[in-house]
């Protein structure tokens, strides 16, 4: 791993405090990725594609329609972020092989580019959408720019703390190790920590059976698909209430220099006007453009629950939470078959509302390749 040596540059700006320079590291990189076209590949394609890239696939649609993005991303014109559960499905292989190839083929595929957490996503959407509709004067940034960050940003645990060292000197090894984080590949980082150590990583279990279990003995109270979207979108708040608090902590320390008493603290935890207004925007049809990492996720389970010849398969989380990602901010999801047809289905239609070719044919993504060449 090369060393990125920016100490110095950070000991001459001391006045910058780690959130700022982080902020102001993220939005260039959202601002750059603009004028790109992002691709999302669920799992499905990083695994043809590394086969590809192994020579163990030499001809066919997904040969081809490789070396035509192995160009595009090349030449900058397209990007392939992965996201942190693109990353944790890849470390379900145990063989070492074809682990180093899927991450050297993520690293050439994506440039480094990230998107960010779903949690942090979110917080992003429902905090801008706090400042955009209270008019605060600020110098705001949509969700478009913010949720782009590098590859290493979400897989590190945390930062040095410093032991040793003063507060200054602190901050300055803060920002340097995450300037290293921020400039080095996945490959590097990945080398670094071992893939011994990386394919033991717990796996996420499977909870489908749980889902199910739920969906029949509450099946005959559904009344209709807006009902169960409603309910998916009430625990989805829910689950986000303390990520929300927190969020309006930090940006009222920001705005006042100082921070909550512990009364202060104590009385906003207990609030949920933030909360409220979120699940009232959805129930009376009044969110609009507003928050569309919930609105995906909620719609793909009420989907599937009033479906009564549907049921929650193992894989469906991971889907899910690619959908949730790819469909609000990539141009394309090249994804499974089932997927592609409960994003599409008439309840949904989330590829047309948030502009997203969805697409699980293999000749298909050749095609879509293709003229994106020409």
């Amino acid at each position: 791993m090369e060393f990125v040596d920016t100490f110095e540059y950070h000991r001459s700006t001391p006045e910058i405090c780690f959130d700022t320079y982080v902020r102001s590291r993220r939005i260039e990189l959202g601002e750059s990725l603009q004028s790109k076209t992002k691709i999302y590949l669920d799992i499905k394609y990083w695994i043809y594609f590394r086969d590809v890239l192994l020579g163990r696939k030499t001809e066919g649609p997904l040969y081809d329609a490789y070396h035509i993005l192995d160009s595009l991303c090349e030449s900058g014109e397209v990007v392939c972020p992965i996201s942190e559960d693109i990353f944790y499905e890849i470390l379900k292989q145990n063989d070492h092989q074809t682990l180093a190839s899927s991450i050297e083929l993520m690293d050439r595929f994506s440039k480094g580019i990230c998107i960010a957490s779903q949690s942090e996503r979110i917080q992003a959407e429902i905090l801008y959408f706090y400042y955009r509709y209270t008019k605060q004067e600020r110098e705001l940034y949509s969700p478009d720019v913010l949720v782009w960050t590098k590859i290493n940003d979400p897989i590190m645990c945390g930062f040095p703390s410093g032991i040793g060292f003063n507060e200054k000197e602190s901050l300055v090894i803060k920002k340097a190790f995450f300037d290293q984080m921020w400039f080095s590949s996945l490959s590097e980082v990945c080398n670094v920590i071992g893939l011994d150590s990386l394919v033991q990583l717990p796996k996420m279990s499977d909870f489908s059976h749980l889902l199910n279990t739920d969906n029949l003995e509450r099946r005959e109270s559904f009344s209709s698909f807006k009902q169960v979207f409603l309910d998916e979108i009430y625990i989805a708040v829910q689950e986000m209430s303390e990520p929300l608090k927190d969020g309006m902590e930090y940006m009222y320390r920001k705005e006042t220099g100082r921070s909550l008493t512990d009364e202060e603290r104590a009385e906003q935890r207990d609030d949920k006007t933030l909360t409220n207004v979120v699940c009232n925007l959805f129930r009376l049809g009044k969110a609009g453009d507003n928050f569309p990492t919930l609105k995906v996720g909620a719609g793909v389970h009420a989907a599937v629950r009033v479906d009564k010849k549907r049921t929650f398969e193992a894989n469906d989380y991971y889907d899910f939470r690619h959908a949730q990602a790819a469909v609000p901010y990539c141009d394309y999801l090249f994804t499974e078959k089932n997927l592609r047809h409960l994003l599409r289905t008439n309840s949904l239609s989330y590829d047309v509302e948030y502009e997203c070719n969805v697409i699980s044919k293999p000749k298909e993504v050749l095609d879509a390749l293709s003229k994106i060449r020409s």
